[in-house]
């Protein structure tokens, strides 16, 4: 026995306290980063995916295979996933509607490309 600590017999209690506060603390902002990065990295993440609508889009985010398609009228844009282009233009032409343009990275779908993906989109 110290003579700190038969002096202030409280103290080894206070720094426990202490602790158990900062790890409460330290829990709650790693807890609101895992939530909060991801969204802000979404909407700031490179475009992959653009499309234009035949009519505006009733919703401005659509999840299309795991992706988050943001849309404004009749645009819509969204990162990149792990599916196939062909995959992501007929899901999102099931989801918004027919689609007059769609863009993965830098392959722009040509008229025989898109009609096949509103195609499928339908049955």
């Amino acid at each position: 026995m110290t003579l700190s600590s038969i002096s202030r017999p409280n103290a080894g209690l206070s720094s426990i306290g202490a602790r158990i506060f900062a790890f409460a603390a330290a829990l709650l902002v790693s807890s609101m980063l895992i939530f909060a990065v991801p969204q802000a990295q979404a909407k700031t993440s490179t475009v992959y995916y653009s499309a234009e609508l035949a009519a505006p889009a009733t919703n401005d985010k659509n999840i299309v295979r795991s992706v988050i398609f943001y849309c404004e009228g009749t645009s819509c844009q969204a990162a990149m996933s792990s599916s196939s282009a062909k995959n992501v233009c007929v899901s999102l032409a099931r989801e918004v509607g027919e689609l007059t343009q769609f863009k993965a990275g830098k392959r722009n779908f040509d008229a025989k490309a898109l009609a096949a993906c509103n195609e499928s989109a339908k049955s």
